[in-house]
């Protein structure tokens, strides 16, 4: 039987052991030298291979393990959006079997809850362009389980060469946490003790209206929603809500207090108005909260009648402190109100000066003195401050001092009238102080936002470490780049005084700047021209225009500049439009390269970058143009909807 390996010589050096081999020996050039050292090459690959294949098994057999004690559902798709598989939590929430989904189209499973027009779009761009997608939510009767709202988020999962795509798709319940959110709100909406009405600020249609307003108004609700402003309006005459609503394209909060509404008995009723425009997702809203102004109206008009019959009536109100100064600011008389209102009773009161009812940070500021001033200069001074009674303890007063006469060798004489607002003080600070909070759970939402699409970015970094193919390297550094920029909006957004806007022009400055220092092959060659307007955009425009202008950044880096020299330029501005319509803003980046090829179409290239602005423009409803003289040109124009764009000049 022959042996399994050949035999060591009698005499020599041993080659068994092709490591003992010396250098004499391998550079003698013995074929049998030579042929051990080949043999021991085959043998290393070969158990390279065997080790990486055994680790990819491993890998495989963890990831497996990993998806399954998960307790959440999910679901595997492959390149047809077929079910390849889901996890045993799948089975068990949507109580189905696994030949009921497993090799059937996504869109073909239970009654078809999962063929919603946004979600296959989602899909295909997660699978097909490497788009995830985050928390889309999809509200459906589904079978066995009834009525739920669930959460997807998707992610296509990266395959080796010639392997197919396939897209993990993970599902939250958030049905119990939707309801309680919306009975919270509704609550609050409901037992709010202003007027409240919810209109849609693009099509000026009534949305809601709360039982409060009904109260106050003596209508239905049917008599509100549905309609138009200015239909609706008539019947409370609240016709100033129309020119209200466009007053919040220009500021986000409008206040007023100058109108009226009438009642259906056809009571007229002065009101305080405050309206705020936000979005509710994609959709711009207008939110009137409306407060009965009568007792504010018929306090201002207590004082000022008490002003006029102070002789007579200074005694009798005990809801009003009422007292008079001299030209000096010392006390001449005290009603039983003011006794009331600050603790000092007349006889202690007479002859002080009025800066006793004055907190001592307004004394040291010399507010008192600048009150009399004014008084004396314009007939009145109003305000409201906190006041400080005789033993300490402070209050919030609306107040008016006004000059009465100037009575013969005694000087001017001026009377003041103080009513205790503390109460309406609390519940406006406690108002303000919810939406600080509100605020703050915005701010945090966008950092988590930021925060988990850096995290992607990181993982993308890692993957494509291992990741040998140039064209496959250069994908995920694309996909990168696209990532950061949206996490690069977020946090100009997190970083802006408003949580609804983003001030585009310095993000696409410091865009600008980034990328050259990332992609240009020549250290200092780029000269960058910017050149930006102040302009605020709502996070749904900021979006694709953020990562158009990246595309065309990078673009010219890359390809139109190269390894050469140059300038490269980025214009954002606002431009003029037609009368009545939407504002204009333009785009616009240009190099000094060599410009396109001759008839290059974006939308039809073999670029993904150019079809991604493509995409982008057609969902901007832009109009996209190429320029080619003197290098190359982009320029994107585009509409902002009204109240959706803003800036300074």
């Amino acid at each position: 039987m022959p042996e399994d390996r050949p035999k060591a010589a009698a005499n020599g050096p041993s080659h068994a052991n092709p490591e003992r081999v010396t250098k004499a020996e391998r550079e003698s050039g013995d074929p049998q030298h030579v042929s051990g050292q080949e043999s021991q090459s085959t043998n290393s690959d070969i158990d390279a291979l065997k080790r990486g294949l055994a680790a990819s098994e491993a890998a495989r057999q963890y990831a497996e393990a990993l998806i399954e004690i998960v307790q959440q559902p999910l679901m595997v798709l492959d390149a047809d959006l077929r079910v390849q598989r889901a996890t045993s939590a799948y089975y068990e929430t949507f109580m189905v079997s696994r030949q009921e989904t497993e090799g059937r189209l996504v869109y073909e499973i239970g009654n078809g809850q999962w063929n919603v027009p946004r979600l296959r779009e989602l899909l295909k761009n997660a699978l097909f362009r490497s788009e995830p997608f985050l928390d889309f939510e999809v509200e459906h009767d589904f079978p066995h389980i009834g009525h739920r709202t669930m959460r997807l988020s998707g992610r296509s999962i990266p395959h080796g060469d010639g392997q197919e795509r396939s897209l993990l798709v993970a599902i939250e319940d958030v049905t119990a946490r939707c309801a309680i959110a919306e009975i919270r709100l509704q609550r609050l909406f409901e037992a709010s003790k202003d007027g409240i009405v919810v209109i849609d600020a693009e099509t000026a249609t009534v949305q809601n209206v709360n039982r409060f307003f009904l109260e106050l108004t003596g209508f239905e609700r049917h008599d509100f929603i549905g309609k138009k402003v200015s239909e609706a309006g008539e019947l409370p005459g609240i016709g100033w809500a129309a020119g209200t609503i466009a007053a919040t394209e220009e500021s986000e909060v409008v206040r007023r207090d100058d109108v009226e509404i009438t009642t259906k008995a056809g009571l007229r009723i002065p009101v305080e108005v405050v309206a705020n425009r936000y979005l509710v997702g994609s959709q711009a809203v207008v939110q009137l909260n409306i407060r009965d102004a009568r007792g504010c109206r018929q306090s201002e008009k207590a004082l000022l009648e008490s002003e006029e019959r102070f002789p007579i009536v200074v005694e009798t109100p005990r809801d009003y402190g009422i007292f008079q100064l001299d030209g000096e600011g010392r006390i001449l008389s005290w009603n039983a109100g003011a006794a009331r209102l600050f603790g000092w009773e007349e006889g202690e009161a007479a002859g002080k000066s009025g800066s006793i009812v004055f907190t001592p940070e307004d004394v040291e500021l010399g507010e008192p003195e600048r009150e009399l001033a004014q008084a004396l200069t314009e007939g009145r001074a109003k305000g409201e401050r906190w006041h400080m009674r005789k033993d300490g303890a402070r209050f919030f007063a609306i107040g008016v001092l006004t000059l009465m006469n100037r009575h013969e060798g005694r000087g001017p004489v001026f009377t003041k009238v103080v009513q205790d607002i503390t109460n309406r003080k609390e519940q406006d600070d406690r108002q303000r102080q919810r939406l600080e909070e509100k605020s703050v759970l915005v701010r945090e939402f966008h950092h988590r936002i930021q925060n988990n699409l850096q995290m992607i970015v990181s993982l993308l970094k890692l993957q494509s470490s291992h990741v040998g193919d140039s064209g496959s390297l250069s994908a995920f550094e694309e996909t990168a780049g696209r990532v950061r920029a949206i996490a690069q909006i977020h946090e100009h957004l997190d970083a802006s005084g408003d949580l609804g806007l983003v001030e585009a022009g310095a993000y696409l400055k410091a865009a600008a700047e980034e990328l050259i220092s990332l992609h240009s092959e020549v250290p200092g060659g780029v000269q960058l021209q910017v050149s930006v307007g102040e302009i605020l955009l709502g996070i749904e425009t900021a979006i694709p225009v953020g990562l158009i202008a990246n595309e065309l950044i990078r673009n010219s880096l890359k390809h139109g500049l190269g390894a050469q020299s140059g300038m490269l330029e980025v214009i954002f501005e606002r431009v003029s439009a037609p009368m009545g319509s939407s504002p204009q803003v333009r785009l616009r980046v240009c190099d000094t390269g060599a410009g396109f090829p001759a008839g290059f179409d974006p939308s039809s290239g073999a670029s993904m970058g150019y079809r991604l602005v493509t995409i982008l423009a057609r969902q901007l409803r832009a109009h996209l143009e190429i320029g080619n003289e003197g290098g190359a040109s982009v320029t994107v124009t585009f509409p902002i909807p009204l109240g959706g764009v803003a800036g300074r000049e």
